[in-house]
């Protein structure tokens, strides 16, 4: 007997490849391509992802239980990462004017944060420097970078 159903609990291994597989791909394919019209749909769709995403940690605290909750979340993602439907931009011409109202108070509480986060650094600094070296080493082992396809 499973007191929690992790599948409406956690549903972020089902949505990972909706929410950050195919559009990871394919905001990869617009920087390169250069084209500022598709930068910008896939930049309207992490701007309204990360909103939708922090509302839902949110909702699902009190919301999580009730019968389509997951299902409804899952479809809005669905939705948002088909091009073809434009959700994204219905959902983000919703969202930006909220947050355009609100992004004194967002900014100030984004540098509070900085600021916490910023005394933290010295003991987390070792693993920073670590984690910097690996990197340099990957980098390496590719050899070039990735260069931007130009159409």
């Amino acid at each position: 007997l499973h007191l929690v159903d992790t599948n409406v609990c956690f549903p972020d291994r089902h949505r990972g490849p909706i929410c950050f597989g195919f559009p990871g791909y394919m905001t990869f394919k617009a920087i390169r391509s250069g084209h500022p019209h598709a930068q910008t749909a896939w930049l309207h769709y992490w701007a309204s992802l990360g909103v939708l995403l922090f509302a839902e940690y949110i909702l699902a605290i009190p919301f999580f239980w009730l019968p389509g909750y997951n299902l409804i979340f899952t479809m809005i993602f669905v939705a948002m990462a088909w091009p073809q439907m434009r959700a994204t931009s219905r959902i983000f011409s919703l969202l930006a004017p909220q947050i355009a109202k609100n992004e004194g108070v967002v900014d100030e509480k984004l540098r509070m944060l900085q600021a916490k986060a910023s005394s933290f650094y010295p003991s987390i600094e070792p693993y920073v420097q670590q984690a910097e070296g690996l990197l340099s080493k990957v980098e390496s082992m590719l050899g070039e970078r990735v260069p931007e396809k130009k159409d």
